[in-house]
């Protein structure tokens, strides 16, 4: 009986550590997973979905003074100004069909994206439909941005969801990990309290 009250409490103790160590690696590793997926997957959509924004304001900035000043302009710069334009917009189209390959994207994430392909399809022809029309028309081009800068908004809007959506699943993410992480501490008050009490009993 002596030898039992000397050996319980270190038993017990070597046990306790052992599974404290597995269950603190897996919470570990579930918060891990967490941020993981913040910063490759959550980060990077909202980021793409930022850039993209931004990029598409400049162009759509560009493109009010470009048919507001293109019969003061040389042909040259005109085309140069054209030519800046339909790259940045490719570039935009690019970065958003490259983000929507991803596949651990789910189909909340790509609806905003596609919608936003669609408008900004549908911005470049309007765009370049009203800087044609101001060639020789420099108020009915204004008068024609209507419908772009509609497409403009539209798409702006699109872009704005998907940060949404990003920003919830990363919410959503770190709420998981800290639900783990608490149930894995409830699971070992339960399953250790009991054994270090009678622990404690055999050795008095």
């Amino acid at each position: 009986k002596i030898w039992h009250k000397i050996l319980a409490p270190p038993a017990l103790a070597i046990l306790f550590l052992l599974v404290f160590a597995a269950i603190g690696a897996g919470v570990a590793g579930q918060q891990n997973r967490a941020l993981e997926s913040l910063a490759k997957e959550r980060l990077a959509g909202v980021t793409t979905a930022m850039e993209a924004a931004q990029d598409i304001s400049e162009v759509h900035s560009n493109v009010y003074r470009l048919v507001t000043w293109i019969s003061r302009l040389e042909e040259e710069k005109v085309k140069a100004a054209l030519a800046e334009q339909d790259k940045r917009i490719a570039g935009v189209g690019a970065s958003l069909k490259k983000y929507r390959e991803q596949p651990h994207l789910a189909d909340e994430q790509r609806k905003p994206i596609d919608n936003a392909l669609l408008l900004l399809t549908r911005y470049a022809r309007m765009a370049s439909d009203s800087i044609d029309i101001a060639r020789s028309d420099a108020a009915a081009g204004s008068m024609s941005m209507y419908d772009a800068d509609v497409q403009f908004q539209s798409l702006l809007r699109q872009l704005d969801e998907l940060v949404k959506v990003e920003k919830r699943l990363a919410q959503e993410a770190y709420e998981a990990a800290a639900a783990y992480s608490e149930k894995a501490v409830m699971v070992l008050i339960g399953v250790f309290g009991p054994p270090v009490l009678a622990g404690g009993l055999v050795a008095f």
